[in-house]
């Protein structure tokens, strides 16, 4: 199942993205929250694509959102994040595992780059799922 997510800045940048795939194309894509430094936009990237490029200008230069872990890596507690340098945890918005890279794509609920102000105040919010 995906998720629709919208991206707002307080500086008035808004704009939605997609986590996932639906049922139809389970398998074949998986999408992604990616800045693209070419055309300075927050766009949904397919990560099974033999090239991960930008679909508004077929830019090749991507920044994923979030993190990415490989299944076998070994996962930090709650208690090892919390020590990890920082005073308090910060809390997953987003968690999708893609299986055919064997890999979990998280998205946390902080603030991210916004393309229009160049500050960290991008915040995601989850809109709706699709199937």
């Amino acid at each position: 199942m995906g998720k629709l997510l919208n991206a707002e800045c307080s500086c008035g940048y808004k704009t939605t993205v997609a986590v996932g795939s639906g049922r139809e194309q389970y398998g074949t894509v998986f999408e992604f929250p990616h800045l693209c430094t070419n055309c300075d936009e927050t766009v949904t990237a397919d990560l099974l694509q033999a090239q991960v490029t930008c679909p508004l200008c077929s830019g090749i230069d991507l920044k994923i959102y979030g993190t990415k872990e490989h299944d076998g890596a070994k996962k930090k507690s709650w208690f090892q994040r919390l020590f990890a340098g920082s005073d308090e945890p910060v809390s997953t918005l987003v968690s999708q595992y893609c299986y055919n890279i064997e890999t979990t794509f998280e998205i946390e609920d902080r603030g991210h780059f916004c393309p229009k102000c160049k500050e960290q105040t991008l915040k995601f919010s989850v809109d709706a799922m699709f199937d």
